[in-house]
């Protein structure tokens, strides 16, 4: 009987026991643009837009969602500036895998000038035990970043 209803759970719906995010951002010197494409939980990203929408949200492929999902990306993700000010980004799309939703972003980048950091507070505000990786592709430079609650913002050192 456990068994089944272990199975259930499984199948019932996108449940898993951790809370993360990946982001992978690539620097195109041509276009002179960071490339992010963000991968959540698509549950996880339904439960943090009802949150902020105070609707009930079930994401599919129509595009009444892209507008409350660049919203939230926008308040929750994105690099900023010495002065707190953060850097434009385009919101290109999203697309469904499995259970995961991917969210693509560019943000324009000619050059580093002056303080710059990463900020990666998404799904923060619902879920006390979620970790964000960020993996950075700069010209020849690879770094990792990792986001918790207490942790949304770093340097970015490039």
């Amino acid at each position: 009987m456990l068994a089944l209803a272990v199975s259930f759970e499984l199948t019932a719906g996108a449940y898993h026991a951790f809370h993360t995010s990946l982001a992978q951002i690539q620097y195109n010197g041509k276009a002179k643009v960071l490339e992010v494409s963000l991968r959540v939980f698509t549950d996880d990203l339904e439960l943090a837009l009802t949150k902020t929408t105070n609707r009930t949200i079930k994401l599919d492929e129509s595009a009444q969602y892209d507008a409350p999902i660049e919203a939230y990306v926008r308040k929750y993700f994105g690099i900023v500036d010495g002065k707190g000010q953060k850097l434009n980004m385009s919101y290109i799309g999203r697309e469904f895998e499995a259970d995961a939703t991917w969210i693509y972003l560019e943000i324009p980048f000619a050059e580093k000038s002056g303080e710059l950091n990463l900020l990666n507070a998404i799904l923060t505000d619902v879920f006390d035990d979620q970790t964000n990786v960020v993996n950075l592709t700069y010209q020849t430079s690879k770094k990792t970043f990792l986001f918790k609650r207490d942790a949304t913002t770093q340097p970015l050192a490039l």
